[in-house]
């Protein structure tokens, strides 16, 4: 199973809408109602024109934000490759017996609105929000941000999941929860199988 590669951006901070838009109404509220004496007459409607064209700008990025996608903030270039036998990331390989440790967050897809805050800036994800994290024989930490591109994407994942648990490399817990498996009866099945390939 195959996946794009994701390089993130290291810069931290991003200027968003929230900001600008923040801004935009910290000003308003300093000119006209803090200075508004000073710099406009009184019968001006200076104040409340721009009062009702910041609502209406503001209220656009609102609803515009259900609609648009989060910025992607990074690059995506080359493949990362699951196998039963390893992982290759662009040319290199590692294979599974050099790991000693390793974990999936694969809990983001292309097109995923997962924000319940209330914000301007886009909602749907890029579904750049996943890595494998991993520890080679040496001690050597590596992580790698890959992209699905539906919410059914992360299946393609469960062979290797499977065998991670079973070979120790995983922990137990961790491999039923990535696996979504909650039914009592299909943990214990899991967990009877997880020993007993573990201990071949």
């Amino acid at each position: 199973m195959t996946f794009q590669l994701f390089i993130p951006d290291k810069q931290l901070r991003h200027i968003d809408e929230d900001r600008v838009i923040f801004a935009l109404w910290v000003s308003y509220v300093v000119v006209f109602w803090g200075l508004g004496e000073l710099l406009f007459p009184k019968d001006s409607q200076a104040g409340l024109l721009c009062g009702i064209v910041l609502s209406c700008i503001t209220l656009f990025f609102l609803v515009a934000s259900f609609f648009r996608y989060q910025p992607l903030r990074g690059t995506l270039t080359g493949d990362i490759e699951f196998t039963m036998e390893g992982i290759r990331v662009n040319g290199t390989f590692y294979p599974f017996t050099d790991i000693t440790a390793i974990d999936f967050f694969i809990n983001d897809y292309y097109g995923n609105n997962a924000s319940l805050a209330q914000t301007l800036t886009p909602r749907l994800s890029q579904g750049v929000n996943n890595y494998v994290k991993f520890t080679d024989a040496g001690g050597q930490e590596y992580q790698y941000h890959f992209k699905l591109f539906s919410a059914n994407g992360r299946r393609e994942l469960d062979p290797v999941i499977s065998m991670a648990t079973a070979e120790g490399k995983l922990s137990l817990l961790r491999g039923v929860e990535l696996l979504g498996i909650n039914n009592y009866d299909e943990i214990q099945q899991f967990k009877a199988r997880h020993f007993k390939e573990g201990d071949r």
